[in-house]
């Protein structure tokens, strides 16, 4: 059961939408830190 929704979630955080956006989100917060 637990391991079920840890693949799920792994799978989430490795698709390419969220590694998109986390990377915008990631740029947006290293310039505004600058």
């Amino acid at each position: 059961m637990i391991k079920a929704i840890l693949g799920q979630f792994l799978k989430i955080i490795f698709s390419d939408n969220f590694s998109k956006n986390l990377k915008k989100n990631y740029a947006k917060f290293t310039t505004f830190q600058k």
